[in-house]
């Protein structure tokens, strides 16, 4: 095998090699981002060559990549025969970390268009066309070799800048390209620049054949220039949903600009961009948070501390001032004081969705966002606080099922074909083979008050219910280093829960947060990252739940806190909480939620079912302050 031939392979191989590489892959990841961007500059192909054996050198030690190198050949990936352009396999490694498998381009502007109108092509690379099949069809089987997955393209810009007109929105990715085959097809749009001394931005949003989003590709666009293009991935998707969303909300960050992006199919579909900084919005989340924190903290406080039933009258008060600071973050996001029209229609847009909901719909809201951590659920959508007319389906949470899912750069984690611990679109969290236990269960003991006249048995019961449900198959543990241990660890399991306290330290950092275990002892956010960096796989891809006080990241741009750090590490999504949780009705709430779960719902399914139940049976609102990030469409399936 030559180094032409294994640069290609490895190339396929990247999105598994923290799996393949293990423990070590936070080190050698830093050295061979290294290499391949050196192989990307190399400026003849010595250079090139010489890179490539670093590289490989590098990666040998590992069996694991070392004894795939050879089958992958084998089978048929694409060998670099003579003739083929080195410098491009070069770039096809350098973008294999990012998945940067689309190539966006704009025709040559000619002297005789008037117009300023030019044609936006979108390829893959030829190159990548094995992997990129790989990638957007995950599923496929050797049976599927000479079949092509087709991807569906939409292309969205802000109105005043440009007009766009689809010419071809299926992007074909072949398995193997035909060695004869010159010009692939590709999608295509007519881009008018309405504004021809400018740049502007566009939003790309590629969907694969499973309608789930593949990749969202922010382009800059010169009218007599070349195409700035970024690839933005999604974190924790799981398996195509049972139909399409009925409201996508796409937000993307560069700095302090903030773009959005809301589709409801109506064919109104312009990019604005928010007037907010990012100080604002966070104030604005800060204050939709902080009514669920007066439920506990006000006048009725024990009520909701002590008591899933809540009386009539403390509920309508609850609802009241919940319902006024969500519509204060609806009016603070789409009707602030210098808002421009477009912005006010993507507000009108929610509201029409949630006017559907009033008449018995159950629509699906889908939030793909790069930074942006907004508390969606806890928005009240009206432009009016009516107290006569208050209604807790209003609430987005309650109204509709939402999914939020993190799009950010970098590689997807993917697990051994076959064995469902696939992090980018496996059809559940299931367990590896070899796995000990389906569920590792993580609980702090001392929340039982043992040994005092105030003794009480929530994790004693959750405990039961988990030995009980899966007939002793999971794992329960109330020790900090077990944990940490588990953390680090090889075994692969389908879901983590956390029942235990979360202590913020003294600094002001997102990041300075721990899990508190049985005997005060801490698992720091911290620390767990320099011993388990965030770029290291969680086996199984799990689902985790964190059902611990305000576990939910305290930083709008959501870079801080466990939940990110878990979706880095590749779960298939992460359930937590935007506010403290009485541990009582964090019990409560446990055994509803998981009741669904191992019953086979959604994750999405399960917490709004598990919303609409508090609210509707109990009128109580504290199923509210939960939330997730992932592909909701995420199931669990264990063994019996």
């Amino acid at each position: 095998m030559t180094a032409q031939d294994a640069m290609v392979e490895l190339a396929a191989l990247w999105p598994r090699l923290p799996l393949l590489v293990g423990r070590d892959w936070p080190k050698v990841r830093s050295s061979a981002l290294e290499l391949v961007g050196r192989l990307a500059d190399a400026g003849d192909d010595d250079e090139r060559i010489a890179c490539a054996e670093r590289l490989l050198i590098l990666l040998a030690p590992y069996s694991g990549v070392r004894d795939l190198l050879s089958p992958a050949f084998l089978a048929g990936r694409r060998s670099t025969e003579d003739g083929v352009d080195l410098a491009a396999v070069c770039r096809l490694l350098a973008s294999a970390p990012w998945e940067r498998w689309i190539d966006a381009r704009l025709d040559a502007p000619t002297s005789d268009n008037l117009s300023h109108t030019r044609t936006l092509h979108l390829q893959v690379d030829r190159l990548a066309h094995p992997f990129a099949f790989s990638s957007a069809w995950p599923g496929a089987t050797a049976s599927d070799a000479a079949e092509t997955a087709w991807l569906h393209v939409d292309v969205y810009a802000e109105a005043a800048h440009v007009s766009i007109r689809p010419v071809r929105q299926r992007l074909p990715v072949f398995s193997e390209v035909p060695d004869l085959a010159r010009d692939l097809p590709g999608a295509s749009f007519d881009i008018t620049f309405l504004r021809a001394d400018q740049p502007t931005v566009v939003l790309a949003r590629v969907n694969g054949p499973d309608g789930l989003l593949f990749q969202l590709l922010p382009l800059t666009l010169h009218p007599d220039g070349p195409v700035e293009q970024c690839t933005l991935l999604p974190r924790g998707t799981g398996r195509a949903a049972a139909r399409p969303a009925d409201l996508r909300i796409t937000l993307v960050s560069e700095g302090e600009v903030h773009r959005m992006l809301v589709d409801d199919r109506s064919g109104y579909n312009p990019v604005v961009v928010l007037p907010h900084r990012s100080k604002e919005l966070e104030i604005l989340a800060r204050r939709a948070r902080a009514s669920f924190e007066t439920l506990l903290t006000g006048s009725d406080g024990r009520v909701y501390e002590k008591h899933l039933e809540i009386p009539e009258p403390v509920y309508r008060t609850g609802l009241r001032a919940v319902a006024r600071s969500g519509t204060d973050l609806f009016r603070g996001l789409f009707r602030p004081n210098g808002g421009s029209a477009a912005l006010r229609e993507l507000g009108d847009m929610l509201i029409r969705t949630v006017d559907e909901a009033q008449a018995g719909a159950l629509p699906r809201v889908e939030i793909v966002s790069s930074e942006l951590s907004l508390p969606w659920h806890l928005m009240y959508v009206t432009d009016y606080c009516l107290d006569a007319e208050l209604s807790p389906t209003r609430l987005l949470g309650l109204a509709c099922e939402v999914d939020v899912v993190t799009a950010r750069p970098g590689c997807r984690f993917r697990g051994e074909p076959g064995s469902g611990a696939d992090g980018a679109r496996g059809e559940a969290a299931t367990t590896a083979p070899g796995s000990r236990s389906p569920a590792l269960v993580a609980v702090n003991t001392d929340i039982d008050r043992p040994d005092t006249a105030r003794a009480r048995t929530l994790v004693a019961d959750q405990t039961a219910y988990w030995r009980q449900g899966l007939a002793t198959r999971a794992e329960v543990v109330d020790d900090r280093d077990r944990v940490a241990a588990a953390l680090a660890g090889e075994d692969p399991y389908a879901l983590w829960y956390f029942y235990c306290h979360l202590e913020q330290g003294e600094e002001d950092d997102p990041d300075d947060v721990s899990l508190v275990f049985t005997g005060g002892r801490h698992v720091s956010l911290r620390d767990l990252m320099h011993d388990v960096p965030a770029d290291t796989p969680l086996r199984g891809s799990p689902l985790v739940v964190l059902n611990v006080c305000m576990s939910t990241m305290p930083d709008t741009l959501g870079r801080a806190g466990f939940p990110p750090y878990f979706v880095s590490r590749g779960a298939r999504g992460v359930v937590c909480t935007e506010t403290d949780v009485p541990a009582e009705f964090g019990a409560q709430w446990a055994r509803r939620f998981f009741d669904r779960l191992l019953a086979g719902h959604t994750m999405r399914g399960a917490l709004h079912d598990t919303r609409r139940e508090l609210v509707c049976e109990h009128r109580n609102l504290l199923g509210l302050v939960y939330t997730a990030m992932g592909q909701g469409d995420a199931t669990l399936e264990v063994p019996r």
